[in-house]
């Protein structure tokens, strides 16, 4: 009896050391078999380490400041489509405005052209885009405008190169639209001209005319004063 009650008690030592499973299977070895068990202690248990990373990621964003408006009505462009049509440049009606871009533009509206063309109304837009990499963009949008597949559509025409107006400067036919870059290739410029019955070397003529103020352009140039528009 003395020596089964040792090897009770050591058993129970060593249940109380694994806790409580052991101590439950222990409890039923007069009943049935003890049933082998392997326990791990949490002393003795693999630990798994888990590294959480936080990336962060920096986003670079281009802010673009569109130009004042108050820049964007030059009034060397009215005074050289004064000239180009024949009127008085005091006789030009001026809009400001905002582009399909979100960028501002000019409109000079002139009721009744004299000279160079048909005495008709016209109508000319320059729009100034200060938006990053406006050389690329423009080479982008002659090339992708010289492309067609499949067949072509009646009347379609590939953009013309223009000389003199800096690298990629074109007449858009079909929209009756001349694109070129100013002197610091920072701003995409783009002139609509809505001019009924005139020929396309009249329109681009005038186009050219309205643009070249434009290009040349610099901190100092003087706009027309909000009061007068």
């Amino acid at each position: 009896m003395r020596v089964r009650t040792t090897a009770v008690l050591a058993v129970a030592a060593g249940c109380a050391c694994a806790g409580g499973p052991a101590l439950a299977a222990v409890a039923g070895q007069g009943r049935s078999p003890a049933t082998p068990m392997t326990q791990t202690s949490p002393m003795t248990r693999p630990m798994t380490t888990t590294t959480s990373t936080n990336t962060t990621t920096s986003a670079t964003q281009t802010t673009t400041t569109p130009a004042a408006p108050r820049d964007v009505c030059l009034a060397k462009a009215r005074l050289a489509i004064a000239r180009t049509l024949g009127v008085g440049s005091k006789g030009i009606g001026i809009r400001l405005g905002q582009g399909g871009n979100l960028m501002p533009q000019c409109s000079f509206v002139v009721r009744r052209a004299r000279e160079d063309g048909p005495h008709d109304r016209v109508l000319v837009t320059v729009n100034v885009d200060n938006g990053p990499q406006a050389d690329w963009r423009l080479m982008r949008t002659v090339v992708e405008a010289s492309q067609i597949f499949g067949p072509v559509l009646p009347g379609w025409h590939p953009p013309v190169g223009l000389l003199g107006l800096g690298p990629y400067a074109s007449w858009f036919i079909n929209l009756h639209t001349l694109m070129c870059l100013n002197h610091t290739l920072t701003q995409l410029l783009s002139v609509d001209v809505t001019w009924p019955r005139a020929n396309r070397a009249q329109m681009i003529k005038l186009a050219r005319a309205t643009v070249e103020p434009y290009i040349h352009a610099r901190a100092k140039a003087v706009p027309i004063p909000i009061s007068a528009i």
